[in-house]
């Protein structure tokens, strides 16, 4: 087979087939200016030994050049050039010459990445004729860029006196202005809004203080470098004069007796004094009946009652005393009358005072969750959430607890619940529908509610099963701010269906219990975090596979809706929970991605819990995933295919240089001996062991009953390299990784041993690669990484195509896609030059790359 590596590597080395004498100054000019002169200067009988298809291709290279580079932006770190043909690229930091021995050149119909970038940086993308050897041989294009920045946002709150914090990620980029506006927000067309921003004199840098100039303003933060607009961070407001405080006579009353402002240090300046004829002012008092001082700090918007002594000296006021059953602001002709005498009687809510209910003063969202508390019965909660605006002390701290330790609430924002806040009608139907785990039903007849909006299942589930209807027949009003007499309807409807002499049995009854803190254990082989509960315990609470889980780190960082399977069933880069046979505990990873303990920031000492979110939501890939395999040796027709042994062929590799397994050192399942005998009878003479670390493979030597003596042999002679590899194949370690175990290969002499644990994932990268850089055809590469699941499972295309058609998209072509660095069809890619560029790109030396690919295909 023509050898085909050597066109993609030895690009560098190719020479011009034009002699300087041709690149005469007409030709150097401006592209308009030297096509006038080139049919003249392209008399190719004045130069013998050049071929005139490659002297006419090159002349038009230089008359018809593509246009500058255009230029798309994707995030801080890559540049994505829309390239031409005939054309190659080079990108260089502005301020400096361009090394045009890194230039590029687009794939048919495709484009040139540029990565590794710095945030926020200006960077100069250059182009020119391919065949041009120096920048003055021919007409050079160039675009500006500058990049982007990762996140900024605006953290605080838009009080007078308060400092809000322009976060910009990542941090410490140079020459970056941080610009603070006053934002004009005008709406062009239903949710679509103009913004006029005017920058705030003087008002720059990470922080701001709103003044009493800006009361009632917008704000807005501008991210600039130079004269570059990087990002803007959307408006926050409108600046209020502190914390609001509204001071009511009654609990009853609609308007309050005065409002007030809580300043800087959250408290006030003075509290008012109230009359009311006939009674004894008391003080002042919060919802639970905490005593409101000047010294109370306030840390949110509130409202507090006044507390009276009548005549007879009886204390009233306030929504925290005993109410009767019958209010004088609840008529039995009112739609909720019923569901406040069964809130009253259920001892899920009390009046506002002894004769007022309130039924249309705002619900919030603290006291929605003790609605629901109430209602399941009050369940013992672990008072600790993830969330940073709650006080420790206050009423509703258990019921909060409970409510997000179950799942039936998330927060309006990462850590952030504001409890203050009236609850809507979305949220309101979506805590209850968390708290019912129920499902959506029937046709959507809202225009306001669109798929995929968190409340769009609770909405369809809340009106097929009768608990509200909507504001008309084609709204719902989601934003809708709910009563108090809306919440107890709401939650009435529900408990009053269900069965006779039940209670609401929230996320605990029949589904897994209320999580416990579990100790967290690094694992970074795979970049995992095991939670220290066995598989087994854990499936006994009630978890089972194909289960949809949160998993909640005390650090802060959630993995919400995510599978839990007992195998690495998810896509490369997703999220999972996973009890992988063979492991002690359940785990926590991103399959074949970054570290999760380093991505969720996990120190010793923290904790994570998992939250059931809805069962069986993942089943079905977890039924066309579950496959196993035995470690008993008369379940195989032969010792190789219990090994998992064979020898890698394809394109122009030749048979005998490279062996794959699984592994002869690590006998977990019992397959060490067998690859021992094979690799020594095939005369291995040097071991690439993907899995293990130096420490791991003494150990296999010092274990009792290792018998593994040609493996042995190899280690005490230096021809084992233990590379210690990860399962994340996109990752910089990863590359690196792979690219010292295939500068050993060119370094050493084989026949050679690639293996892993199982021979399978990390061995299966390792070895395509190696197929793909001589020549291998998409069809031989999965052919051979297939064997695998034949020999394990005896999943093949007779046997089973439907799940090895999964396996080929879901495990092999995300792998393999990573080598070609294209979206192309698979089926018509040339895996050559792309094997080459992928491990020179890693790092490999380009004589390296020859090396090894002459070693594996040549003579």
């Amino acid at each position: 087979m023509k050898r085909k590596i050597l066109f993609s590597i030895l690009l560098a080395l190719c020479v011009s087939l034009i002699p300087a004498a041709v690149f005469a100054d007409e030709l150097l000019i401006a592209p308009a200016e030297a096509a006038d002169g080139a049919a003249e200067d392209a008399d190719t009988e004045a130069l013998p030994g050049i071929d005139q298809s490659d002297l006419i291709d090159y002349l038009d290279q230089l008359i018809n050049p593509g246009p500058e580079p255009r230029i798309l932006i994707w995030d801080s770190s890559s540049v994505y050039v829309m390239g031409n043909e005939g054309w190659e690229y080079v990108i260089a930091e502005k301020g400096e010459e361009p090394d045009w021995t890194q230039a590029v050149q687009p794939e048919e119909g495709g484009g040139v990445y540029f990565e590794g970038l710095k945030a926020a940086a200006e960077y100069v993308v250059y182009t020119r004729a391919v065949k041009t050897d120096e920048p003055s041989g021919g007409v050079i294009y160039q675009s500006s860029v500058m990049t982007s920045i990762d996140s900024v946002g605006i953290m605080g709150e838009a009080v007078v006196g308060k400092t809000l914090t322009a976060e910009v990620e990542p941090q410490g980029i140079e020459g970056l202005e941080i610009r603070w506006c006053y934002d004009d927000i005008t709406e062009v067309e239903e949710y679509v809004y103009n913004h006029e921003r005017t920058p705030i004199e003087g008002a720059s840098g990470l922080s701001y203080v709103p003044t009493e100039a800006d009361l009632g303003k917008y704000l807005s933060v501008v991210i600039c470098k130079g004269d570059t607009e990087l990002t803007t961070v959307d408006e926050i407001g409108p600046v209020i004069p502190g914390y609001e405080v509204y001071f009511l006579i009654d609990a009853a009353d609609e308007e309050p007796f005065e409002v007030m402002y809580a300043g800087e240090d959250g408290r006030l300046e003075s509290l008012p004094v109230p009359e009311k004829e006939g009674f004894t002012f008391e003080g002042w008092h919060g919802w639970e009946g905490e005593s409101i001082t000047e010294e109370t700090v306030f840390e949110w918007s509130s409202t507090v009652f006044a507390w009276w002594t009548d005549p007879e000296g009886k204390v009233s006021g306030g929504p925290v005393l005993t109410p009767e059953l019958s209010f004088e602001d609840v008529a039995e002709d009112d739609y909720f009358y019923g569901p406040v005498v069964w809130a009253v009687e259920n001892c899920v809510t009390e009046g506002t005072s002894d004769t007022t209910f309130s039924p249309y003063k705002d619900c919030t969202r603290a006291q929605m969750v003790t609605f629901l508390w109430r209602a399941a019965g009050c369940p013992a909660a672990d008072p600790t959430t993830m969330f940073f605006d709650i006080d420790p002390d206050a009423y509703y701290v258990e019921a909060l607890s409970w409510a997000f330790n179950s799942g039936i609430v998330e927060g309006v924002e990462p850590h952030t619940f504001a409890p203050g806040n009236t609850v809507t009608r979305g949220q309101a139907v979506t805590m209850l529908y968390r708290f019912a785990k129920g499902a959506a039903e029937g046709e959507n007849p809202f225009t306001d509610v669109a798929e995929g909006a968190y409340y769009y299942e609770p909405v369809l589930w809340a009106a097929a099963s009768g608990v509200t209807e909507g504001t008309s027949k084609t709204t719902f009003s989601p934003a809708k701010p709910c009563t108090r007499a809306q919440i107890v309807t709401f939650l009435s409807r529900y408990c009053e269906n269900l069965p006779e002499g039940t209670v609401p049995a929230g996320p605990g009854e029949g589904s897994p219990a209320l999580p416990e803190d579990l100790d967290l254990i690094h694992e970074p082989e795979f970049g995992g975090i095991y939670l220290t509960k066995t598989i087994e315990d854990f499936n006994a609470q009630g978890f089972e596979y194909g289960d949809s889980v949160d998993v909640r780190l005390s650090s802060g960082y959630t993995l919400t809706d995510i599978p839990y399977y007992n195998g690495y069933y998810t896509d490369n880069g997703e999220p999972l929970l996973v009890a992988y046979p063979g492991y002690d505990y359940i785990k926590a990873c991103i399959n074949n991605g970054d570290d999760l303990w380093v991505i969720a920031e996990i120190e010793e000492g923290d904790t994570g819990c998992v939250v059931l979110n809805e069962k069986g939501k993942y089943l079905d890939i977890q039924n066309a995933r579950d496959i196993h395999y035995t470690d008993a040796r008369e379940d195989y027709e032969s010792d190789a295919v219990f090994a998992n042994f064979r020898s890698l062929s394809g394109g122009d590799l030749k048979e005998g240089r490279v062996y794959r397994s699984a592994s002869p050192c690590d006998d977990q399942h019992g397959r060490a001996k067998y690859v021992d005998a094979l690799m020594s009878e095939a005369g291995v003479a040097y071991i690439i062991d993907l899995a293990d670390t130096g420490e791991k493979i003494e150990g296999y030597l010092a274990s009792e009953g290792f018998n593994s003596p040609c493996f042995k042999k190899l280690y005490d002679e230096g021809k084992v390299l233990a590379v210690g590899l990860n399962m994340n194949f996109k990752s910089e370690e990863f590359k690196s990784k792979v690219v010292s175990a295939l500068t050993a290969m060119a370094d050493n002499e084989g026949p050679f041993l690639v293996h892993c644990t199982e021979g399978k994932d990390r061995t299966g990268f390792v070895c395509m690669l190696l197929e793909a850089l001589e020549g291998a055809s998409y069809e031989e590469i999965v052919n051979d990484y297939m064997i695998t699941y034949d020999n394990y499972y005896h999943i093949n295309e007779e046997s089973d195509k439907a799940r090895y058609d999964v396996i080929v998209e879901k495990v092999l072509e995300p792998m393999m896609r990573e080598i070609a660095g294209s979206e192309e069809d698979l089926k018509l890619v040339d895996f050559t030059a792309p094997a080459a560029r992928w491990l020179m790109d890693a790092g490999m030396e380009e004589e390296k790359v020859i090396a090894l690919a002459e070693k594996l295909g040549g003579k």
